[in-house]
């Protein structure tokens, strides 16, 4: 039952698991040296964002020296922060779909892994 709606939903664990992905996905990808820059790739808040890192870490996705260690590799990169934030926004749009970004406290933001990717598979 999602009691902003006060609708019953299908849960399916898979979009949070793609959420988490994403999370590490971008943190890897040097895109992200602060939580304002998340901020600004998902378009969500910033405790929105330090919340997805936290429960992508508690869910054992990565842990928190990679993330300072992935982070710190954003902040010494010869990349100016418009350029990771633009090729972090190129990157979600490739890989995932955002099938839902409701603004607000109580928005909910779900993403799902492209399943199939036809441009990075040429024999097609």
């Amino acid at each position: 039952m999602n009691p902003f709606d006060k609708k019953w939903e299908l849960f399916d664990e898979t979009i949070t698991e793609d959420r988490h992905q994403m999370i590490i996905d971008l943190v890897q990808l040097s895109c992200v040296a602060k939580l304002e820059d998340l901020r600004e790739i998902l378009g969500r808040s910033t405790s929105s964002c330090d919340r997805y890192v936290k429960q992508a870490i508690d869910s054992g996705y990565f842990d928190q020296r990679d993330l300072k260690e992935w982070k710190q590799k954003a902040k010494n990169s010869n990349q100016l922060r418009e350029e990771r934030i633009k090729e972090a926004k190129a990157f979600l749009k490739s890989n995932y779909d955002i099938l839902r970004n409701d603004p607000g406290r109580n928005g909910r933001y779900i993403v799902q892994r492209k399943a199939f990717d036809f441009d990075s598979h040429y024999d097609f």
